[in-house]
């Protein structure tokens, strides 16, 4: 019984506290019953509103997919569907193609070199420009090259006078004329190599012709025979014996001896000269040096 009392008393002292408590809630409330019956009412609207656009939201996709409207025209049009897939199947191909074109520019190997002879008998200078594109992991290669012609570049043209005589009869007349241009003249040669050789063919110096290379030394020194302008009138075909030694991978020294198949017209000559060659990674790194305007 003694400690019975003690609760009883914590009971009543508890039941007091919460009766006080909840008397202050109730004035609170009763203060502030405007404040709570605007946020209710905000609420309220608030309700209304996402209701409405949530029905708006229902109408048009609805629309949509029942193909009324514009868009909802453009969706369900087989014509739309065709035309976008056409557009990714282009868009695909293109840069499949971007892909495959990257691909086979960094498979080749490209080449420029500059190079000047002098010939000793004339006293004369040609000057030559080449550019050799080679597929890595091929045999093949390509070379387009432009050059000056000290002597000229050769032209021949023939004429053809016809002359009637009152009599009746006719008198035909033929004239060949040669005239030699101070112009440049292109080669563009497919080539062949197998180990240490390698043969050429093709435009050489703007007439058909051929050449066969050797390489000794890691490349370093090389030895060519070109032979081309068949057709030379009163002389025979151009021959030229080339011999070239690189002193660096980018410059190199010739010399050799032009046209030799002509000595007993004293068209040969002794020559000799030097040249710079710029690898595909010394023009990847000039590119790269180049500042740009922004």
């Amino acid at each position: 019984m003694v400690s019975v009392m003690p609760t009883i008393a914590n009971f009543r002292e508890f039941s007091t506290a919460m009766e006080e408590l909840v008397a202050r809630v109730d004035s609170i409330v009763a203060a502030n019953e405007g404040n709570v019956s605007q946020g209710l009412s905000n609420i309220r609207e608030i309700s209304g509103k996402l209701e409405t656009t949530t029905d708006n939201l229902n109408q048009i996709t609805s629309k949509i997919r029942e193909g009324e409207g514009t868009v909802g025209k453009l969706v369900q049009s087989e014509e739309t569907h065709k035309n976008l897939n056409d557009a990714l199947v282009a868009v695909k191909e293109g840069v499949a193609g971007l892909n495959k074109a990257l691909g086979a520019a960094e498979r080749m190997k490209i080449d420029l070199g500059l190079r000047s002879e002098y010939l000793a008998k004339s006293a004369k200078g040609k000057a030559y420009f080449t550019l050799d594109v080679d597929p890595k992991d091929s045999p093949r290669f390509y070379r387009v090259e432009l050059s000056s012609q000290p002597f000229g570049k050769r032209k021949n043209t023939t004429t053809v006078e016809r002359t009637v005589f009152p009599d009746g009869h006719v008198e035909q007349t033929i004239t060949d004329t040669e005239e030699l241009r101070d112009e440049f003249a292109i080669s563009a040669l497919f080539g062949y190599r197998w180990k240490d050789f390698a043969i050429r063919a093709g435009l050489l110096e703007s007439r058909g012709g051929a050449g066969i290379d050797y390489m000794a030394l890691k490349d370093r020194l090389r030895f060519s025979a070109d032979l081309w302008d068949f057709n030379r009138p009163g002389y025979s075909a151009h021959a030229k014996l080339t011999s070239r030694y690189y002193l660096s991978p980018s410059v190199f020294v010739t010399g050799g001896w032009d046209d030799f198949l002509n000595r007993s017209r004293k068209a040969d000559s002794l020559f000799f000269g030097a040249g710079l060659r710029w690898s595909d990674d010394d023009i990847k790194y000039l590119l790269g040096s180049i500042p740009l305007r922004r």
